[in-house]
């Protein structure tokens, strides 16, 4: 859990959750809660022992980093116990008489579900929670959570709501749509990492561990014809460019990019592989290509047309530019056409996070035809398609890697 102040974080908590199924789990709470910086671990188990005692009961040490490191104990327990563990809690030292007849009084009048959890900050008295699951309140809708706990010689109420139980799936995702990356600031700031994972061919889903023989198998379902002038929409670090023209003889090419530090990667990669005399690489917007009408012969979006909010934009300059007979080539992550308000809110992170529109295989088809061109064929890829090379350079040991 991050914790927030004033826009600001500062700090954190890290949940350890206490198997009560172990042989010694009072043991197993107070050894960490030591190591929190639990400075009287004795207290615990007179505490704690009648939950521990109780069959699904279940317990966390709670580790609340900000300034240093602090221990928080919490147990979720059947709401027919807390009167007694209360009363520990109270022997313990833990909290006062007031504040647990506080406690007992909500506990015997909020209607809800049959357990609770019950929070403690182990080194300051009265410094406790109780939070009720799914309470029944007498209008409005019902929270998930009602928390209690005594503020300045009061008992505080806060009820917890999902966000999908007060705004729509549309109404989250149009009111987050400000905080959408761009994908040239996107690229400009990753770029380092990106090339340290994957080299220079960025793409999520892969035909083979080889990035090379990935790119010439796209090549190959893309027809690209010997001799064509091909511009690369999205071109990246200039990896399928590269491919490409060492795999069609007699092939040039334009690629595009909107990050400076792509084509300047592009650029330089082609040198080194002898194809500056048949690339070229420049910073540039596919949805207004720097060329005449009519003046290309074949064009590819490699996991780049949903960089466009509105590919309708790009489509319709491709059709300009291509000559008659030209062939464009998507290769893009699709989305499903109906999906769950989960499944919304999700997509709409991803979109904020990278800048990412993904198109319903049928939208694009429908855009595709708007545009000008016919004879549009989608062809899925199978289970020959995967992510786990992309996945996999997220993560190093377990942990993150720069680029996850």
């Amino acid at each position: 859990k991050l914790h927030y102040r004033a826009g600001v974080r500062d700090g954190f908590s890290q949940y350890f959750v206490i198997n009560p199924q172990l042989e010694y789990p009072a043991t197993t709470l107070r050894l960490l809660g030591r190591k929190l910086g639990l400075t009287e671990p004795g207290r615990v188990e007179p505490a704690f022992h009648r939950a521990l005692e109780t069959p699904g009961t279940l317990f966390a040490v709670i580790a609340k980093v900000g300034d240093k490191v602090a221990p928080r104990l919490s147990t979720r327990l059947p709401r027919a116990l807390l009167p007694d563990v209360l009363l520990d809690f109270e022997g313990a030292g833990y909290i006062t008489v007031p504040v647990r007849l506080a406690l007992e009084e909500a506990n015997r009048t909020v209607e809800a579900g049959d357990w609770a959890y019950l929070s403690i900050d182990p080194e300051t008295t009265d410094a406790v929670s109780l939070d009720f699951e799914r309470p029944v309140l007498s209008e409005g809708l019902a929270p998930r959570y009602l928390k209690v706990r005594p503020r300045a010689g009061t008992i505080e109420r806060s009820a917890y709501y999902r966000v999908l139980d007060l705004w729509t799936p549309t109404e989250i995702v149009a009111a987050t749509a400000s905080s959408v990356a761009e994908p040239e600031a996107y690229y400009e700031t990753h770029h380092p990492e990106i090339l340290a994972a994957l080299g220079h061919t960025y793409q999520t889903g892969t035909l083979s561990e080889d990035a090379a023989e990935h790119n010439r198998a796209l090549v190959e379902r893309a027809g690209i014809e010997p001799g064509a002038f091909v511009v690369d929409a999205g071109c990246g670090s200039g990896g399928p460019a590269c491919d490409l023209l060492e795999a069609v003889p007699g092939t040039t090419l334009l690629g595009l990019t909107l990050s400076s530090s792509q084509a300047a990667e592009a650029t330089a990669l082609a040198a080194r592989r002898g194809l500056s005399d048949r690339a070229r690489f420049e910073v540039g917007d596919y949805s207004a290509l720097p060329r005449a009408d009519a003046s290309v012969d074949q064009i590819v979006f490699f996991e780049s047309l949903g960089y466009s909010a509105k590919a309708s934009l790009p489509l319709v300059e491709a059709f300009r530019v291509l000559r008659p007979g030209g062939r464009l080539y998507i290769k893009d992550v699709m989305r499903k056409p109906q999906l769950t308000p989960e499944e919304m809110l999700e997509l709409a992170e991803f979109t904020n996070l990278y800048g990412y529109f993904p198109l319903t295989p049928a939208d694009l088809k429908g855009l595709t035809l708007e545009a000008g061109f016919s004879e549009v064929e989608l062809r899925p890829f199978g289970p020959e398609m995967t992510s786990k090379p992309f996945h996999a350079a997220m993560f190093a040991q377990a942990q993150p890697t720069p680029f996850g």
